[in-house]
């Protein structure tokens, strides 16, 4: 009905901070906006410059870096952007 109001199902600091996100294969999924586990252990080389946009391509992979870490990412063509690669799940 118009005007209700959902109870929250879930009281907790963790449910709150996750967002709903949609995934490349259309569905929805909750996501935690720490990119911690998303840093990426490689090493880049100090003369590798950035592409226009603040890529690193290297060896055929391309990395960014945020906030001092870095981090690998991947165009995904279905939702049309670039998304982080979690390194021990690079295909989720």
């Amino acid at each position: 009905a118009a005007g209700k109001v959902v109870p929250k199902l879930f009281n907790s600091p963790l449910m709150e901070s996750l967002q709903q996100v949609r995934g490349s294969d259309g569905r929805y999924r909750l996501w935690n906006e720490d990119l911690t586990p998303y840093r990426s252990a490689v090493t880049l080389p100090q003369t590798l410059q950035p592409n226009a946009l603040g890529q690193y391509l290297y060896q055929g992979r391309y990395f960014i870096r945020m906030d001092g870490q870095l981090f690998e990412q991947r165009f995904d063509h279905n939702l049309q952007q670039w998304r982080a690669i979690h390194p021990d799940t690079p295909d989720a």
